[in-house]
């Protein structure tokens, strides 16, 4: 049998009593059991760690860049993994020589000793030991009483969207987890088997709370490479969308005022009737004219509502938390407009972050309006505010000169939106010195620019390919070996384990990824090499290294040195949400 090629292995943060399982060991897992094909562990090593916390410790910190996710381990899965290590152990100890026998005997006792207290644990019905939790999630924020609901982008233009100022100020907060914080404690349980910080993993976001261990636990933490194969497995989706519907679905829909009124066992009967409906970053999710069958909200994701005039229009985006369709289903009319899995306008088909949505039915929807007076008032209220909209919005005109420049069409087609540290250049200051590539150069060791000024241009300014820091960076999707992660700042870092496949410079969409030789790159060191995991690995031979602009993270205070180096303040970095200058 060939080889396994074994990547580089990547190196995660070290806390004293981690410990390095073998492929054998993580498969007896459940997590990791229950699949219906494990991941391929032998060519990642490094990828997983197991962390012991004592309680009181902080796992994750809200804010943090979050490039990992974590698996609470269950008591019955610390069992399997004790014997399946004590049993290697006491093969060892029978054909070891007699310097390692007291080494081994010690491991020995202590794998025993552990078992004999976990013995105690196990006996406790599960039943019982669900309702302990493991960790709790804590948001470390003040919410002042005229907080939103969440969806950033939706409130970018004022659109009101007919709320009500008790709307404003939710009942739960979106966390990262199986289960979203409520407000009033600022708290959300886990517990043994959950896995949490699987967004900020997949979708590049810093953490949305604090972890902290409630007991005594074991968690494993992976790369997003190894969560990507357990996420394709079907039976884990089942599993996991199953968890989502009893602990959080009823708590989002608690938050708007159209199901405020709703008892426990209409909300009961709710999360039986949703789905969980996933779309590819572009893909359509109604047509304007389509029947208008179903109301949704948006449980990941970014969604554009456009208006099919004479030319297309995009009247807002939407973001978690956020609600739509709901205007065709009161209303009993077809839908006013198009709904879009919004992504990377220039994105190789099928990158980006898939959309998640909650669908409700249409027919289960005017049931659930209808069977109370005070939802029956309310859906009057909100006919009038709908028929308002649509009023005046078949009276705007196609062109107004005064919208904001987000709302450009260039500005779509370009993806500037995607752009929270969008680099930009004054033409009509810029004298073409230089001095901004050559402070790139000057402040990276390895000797290589990050800029270059080439790029499309956007009225005065060049948009040079320089890393944009994306809302949704679709150069970290699908890196073979994790080594694409975000930095504590949200910019792009690429670790020393990269393998040069080139796939995060193919997946920009802007051209800011480059690959360069890694003969050619002033490193002061080359990294060392491991032994593989596996007498079956051997590892691979890695011959050029992705590079790619890092926001000058390392300049403490100075920001972006092409920027602080431009003599002429032609060069700026904005988010382009909020700071793009001018209007259209």
């Amino acid at each position: 049998m060939a080889p396994i090629a074994a990547n580089p292995e990547a190196s995660l943060d070290v806390r004293p009593g981690d410990e390095t399982l073998t492929p054998a060991e993580l498969k007896s897992v459940s997590l990791f059991a229950d699949l219906k094909r494990a991941p391929s562990f032998e060519k990642f090593p490094g990828a997983l760690v197991l962390r012991r916390y004592a309680r009181g410790d902080a796992i994750v910190r809200q804010g943090e860049a979050g490039w990992t996710a974590f698996y609470i381990l269950t008591s019955e899965d610390l069992v399997t993994l004790r014997r399946v290590q004590l049993a290697q152990v006491q093969a060892e100890l029978s054909a070891s020589e007699a310097s390692r026998r007291q080494e081994l005997a010690a491991r020995q006792a202590a794998l025993e000793h552990e078992l004999a207290h976990l013995s105690t644990r196990t006996a406790v019905p599960a039943d019982e030991r669900a309702k302990e939790p493991a960790v709790t999630a804590r948001l470390d924020v003040e919410l002042s009483s005229r907080t939103k609901m969440p969806g950033v982008l939706s409130r970018l233009f004022g659109r009101g969207r007919g709320r009500t100022e008790a709307d404003r100020r939710p009942d739960y907060v979106p966390n990262d987890g199986a289960t979203d914080i409520a407000l009033s404690t600022r708290q959300a349980p886990m517990y043994e088997g959950d896995l949490f910080g699987e967004m900020s993993c997949l979708n590049r976001v810093p953490r949305s709370a604090t972890v902290i261990a409630d007991r005594d636990c074991y968690l494993l933490e992976m790369l997003r490479n190894i969560l990507d194969q357990v996420r394709r497995d079907p039976g884990f989706k089942e599993k996991s969308d199953c968890v989502y519907r009893r602990r959080a679905l009823g708590p989002q829909l608690r938050r708007f005022s159209i199901f405020a009124q709703l008892t426990e066992q209409q909300f009961d009967g709710l999360r039986q009737q949703v789905e969980l409906a996933t779309f590819p970053a572009g893909g359509v999710i109604f047509n304007e004219g389509d029947a208008s069958d179903a109301f949704y909200v948006i449980r990941s994701g970014m969604v554009k509502i456009v208006k099919n005039l004479p030319t297309p229009r995009t009247l807002t985006y939407l973001g978690r938390g956020d609600f739509f369709g709901e205007a065709g289903a009161l209303l009993g009319q077809p839908r006013s407009a198009t709904a879009i899995a919004s992504g990377h306008p220039q994105a190789t088909e099928g990158l980006g972050s898939d959309v998640e949505l909650v669908r409700i039915g249409r027919d289960y929807f005017l049931d659930l309006c209808r069977s109370s007076s005070e939802l029956q008032a309310l859906f009057a209220a909100q006919r009038k505010r709908y028929e308002e909209r649509e009023r005046q919005q078949t009276e705007a005109p196609a062109w107004d000169p005064q919208q904001p420049v987000l709302l450009h069409p260039q500005f779509e087609e370009l993806g500037l939106l995607q752009g929270q540290k969008l680099m930009l250049v004054d033409l009509d200051r810029c004298t073409r010195c230089g001095d901004c590539m050559q402070a790139c150069v000057n402040t990276h060791q390895d000797g290589v620019s990050r800029l270059y000024l080439d790029g499309p241009r956007f009225g005065k300014y060049l948009v040079p390919n320089a890393c944009r820091k994306c809302l949704d960076p679709v150069c970290m999707i699908g890196c073979p070996v994790g080594s694409i992660v975000r930095g504590e700042a949200g910019e792009i870092v690429i670790k020393d384990w990269c393998i040069g496949c080139g796939l995060c410079a193919d997946q920009c969409p802007y051209g800011s990824i480059h690959m360069h030789p890694l003969a050619g790159l002033n490193l002061a060191t080359d990294r060392p090499s491991h032994t593989p995991a596996s007498a079956d690995a051997r590892e691979k031979e890695v011959s050029e290294r992705a590079v790619v602009c890092d926001l000058c993270a390392g300049l403490d205070g100075m920001g972006p040195a092409c920027v602080y180096h431009c003599p002429h303040d032609a060069a700026i970095r904005i988010d382009a949400r909020y700071d793009f200058p001018g209007t259209c």
